[in-house]
């Protein structure tokens, strides 16, 4: 590989691939799952629920729909009221912070680790207050946090722990799957996940029974499974019948795309390694990484940016803000503490594309035009 002229079109996702991919399966589940008329809480739900919960050796599972409301039902099912706080990474999609606003609690923004994105646990401390409830433990990009450690945090407070693996379902801590830790678990199958649904998807992961029941209720209304009473105020979050069809299919290939986009990867690392001004992703020891994201780092990221799209190569930046930064959240009152490393890798990360139907070909044109630009800053 080496510096190129030539203009690539790498989109960023590759939703539309994958469709093109598996259509006629795709189509075959919409024909029978519409032609059964149950479009909502059909058996395909639960057969759904059930191989996630084997995914992630959880007990019970709870499909929702989406992640932000699996995070909402966690949180109230653990009784965290109005005023509580919260502890979470400063560093993430907003919906990691937004559950928290919508119950009325607080959240309590930890910097990160300057390699992997998450939270920096030594910097925990000096955020519990009184007031604290409970840590919203958020794997970023496809790794996990160390766990045992967050464990240990939140059992010497006394906190409810709960997992965002909104990102790394298929990643692991040491043996332990993303989406088995913490009381309770919470899952993205956001069209832009590794496993992604065609539409809004999510799930609750718990060994809790009760926990699993107060979930249950809340989507739908408030109301009991059993009795068919409404025992609270809920909300309506079901995940139709098609799409928990379509995801089941897909949890089936999950293995082989992790694959694939471990074949993106490492041409990715092989390609770029070495480059003066550009820090590749590092993977946490005891972690294994799903490649949710490929995130470098860059002092020169938006003319890096600029380069790549001249050369039809699309990429995002995740994040480009903080999220005690959004105007929601500043216009609160919210207290934020001094998160310098966080503050640093907004202006400088960038994702490049990365999807399982990425060919290597394409992988290799985006390194090509990677070296490319910093080759120019070095002539």
């Amino acid at each position: 590989m080496g510096a190129v002229t030539e203009t690539h079109k790498i989109a960023f996702f590759g939703l539309d691939r994958q469709y093109a991919r598996y259509r006629r399966e795709f189509l075959d589940i919409a024909d029978r799952v519409l032609a059964s008329g149950a479009v909502l809480q059909g058996k395909e739900v639960a057969e759904f629920e059930a191989a996630v919960a084997q995914a992630i050796g959880r007990r019970h599972v709870v499909a929702v729909g989406s992640c932000t409301d699996a995070l909402a039902f966690a949180l109230l099912a653990n009784g965290v009221q109005p005023g509580d706080e919260v502890i979470v990474s400063c560093f993430s999609f907003f919906a990691s912070a937004s559950p928290i606003l919508r119950i009325g609690a607080i959240p309590r923004f930890a910097d990160i680790d300057g390699s992997s994105y998450m939270m920096d646990l030594s910097r925990l401390e000096a955020l519990i207050t009184p007031r604290t409830r409970a840590i919203l433990a958020v794997h970023i990009f496809g790794q996990t946090l160390p766990m045992a450690a967050v464990e240990a945090f939140a059992a010497h407070h006394g906190l409810a722990l709960v997992e965002d693996a909104a990102q790394a379902l298929g990643a692991r801590d040491g043996s332990r799957p993303a989406g088995s830790m913490g009381k309770v678990s919470c899952l993205s199958f956001d069209p832009t996940k590794v496993i992604g649904a065609f539409g809004s998807a999510g799930a609750l992961g718990t060994d809790d029974e009760e926990i699993a029941g107060h979930a249950r209720t809340l989507r739908y209304h408030g109301r009991d499974p059993g009795t068919r009473q409404y025992i609270r105020v809920g909300f309506n979050s079901q995940l139709s019948s098609e799409s928990a069809a379509m995801l089941t299919f897909k949890l089936a290939h999950m293995a082989e795309w992790e694959a694939d986009r471990a074949r993106v990867a490492d041409i990715y690392c092989r390609g770029l390694v070495g480059l003066p001004g550009l820090l590749l992703p590092t993977i946490r020891g005891d972690s294994t990484h799903n490649w949710h994201k490929f995130v470098i780092r860059s002092t020169e990221r938006d003319a890096l940016a600029a380069h790549l799209q001249k050369r039809g190569i699309s990429t995002m930046i995740h994040y480009p803000r903080l999220m005690c930064d959004e105007p929601v959240v500043a216009a609160s009152g919210i207290a934020t503490p001094n998160l310098p490393v966080a503050r640093g890798a907004v202006d400088q990360v960038l994702s490049l594309p990365m999807y399982p139907d990425l060919t290597d070909a394409e992988a290799g044109a985006v390194v090509d035009a990677v070296q490319s630009f910093f080759d120019g800053r070095r002539a």
